[in-house]
């Protein structure tokens, strides 16, 4: 209990390098030019729909405490609303209770646990903004690579190839599957024994042929460009 506020800061900290690691990519990836999904999203709503849950969850929790806590200690022996967040003050009110013989009142005190369910409540809050982003943030070829959300950003020159597939419909949408290749890194290359992993995704039938220009273009002219450089090395 007493570590936990140093475990929501290293939390907060560690979400805030997200963000901003995820605005670098967007912005290095350069302007959007055709939007694009992942050829399967099922995981996506149900983390979103089960972070949203847990939120509440830990929000009733929290309610159901501070029901019990705040009349209790207001407005006889608290007068602000964060004191009853401060462990060290509620131990001495629940230590006066114990030599005033009021053991049913320090029960209550001691099972309080207010400060860790706000920050649970919190943190569930902002890895919920996570899946939100996750699921309605804009994915897609760029200008100058293929970003896919937050963790996903692809410059042309770590694609090693492309291919289309079956087009299928969604709905009313009509959407066509792309296939690309990414060469992995030593350490992936490592971890899986393969020199590539492909990625699915999938384009709306309308955007297929400016897509494929886009593709064909930006990938021909990375490989040409590292056998330039190959030959003047």
């Amino acid at each position: 209990m007493r570590y936990f506020p140093i475990v929501f800061i290293v939390f907060f900290i560690l979400f805030l390098i997200e963000v901003i690691t995820t605005i670098k990519k967007r912005s290095e990836a350069g302007e959007m030019l055709i939007y694009a999904t992942y050829e399967s999203r099922a995981s996506e709503p149900f983390n979103l729909i089960g972070g949203f849950i847990i939120v509440l969850l830990y929000l009733w929790i929290l309610y159901k405490q501070l029901k019990r806590v705040v009349p209790l200690l207001y407005p006889q022996y608290l007068d602000k609303w964060y004191q009853i967040f401060n462990r060290e003050l509620l131990e001495r009110i629940r230590e006066g209770f114990v030599e005033k013989g009021m053991l049913y009142e320090s029960q209550i005190i001691a099972q309080f646990s207010g400060f860790m369910y706000l920050m649970l409540f919190i943190s569930w809050i902002i890895i919920t903004f996570i899946y939100a982003y996750d699921y309605f943030g804009k994915k897609g070829i760029c200008d100058k690579a293929i970003f896919l959300g937050r963790s996903s950003l692809y410059s042309w020159n770590k694609i090693s190839c492309y291919e289309w597939g079956e087009h299928y419909y969604k709905g009313n949408k009509g959407l066509k599957k792309l296939h690309i290749s990414i060469k992995n890194g030593k350490v992936s290359r490592m971890l899986t024994g393969k020199d590539e992993m492909k990625v699915n995704l999938a384009v709306r039938i309308e955007d297929y042929e400016k897509a494929d220009s886009i593709l064909q273009e930006r990938i021909t002219k990375c490989e040409e460009a590292v056998n330039d450089k190959a030959g003047a090395i």
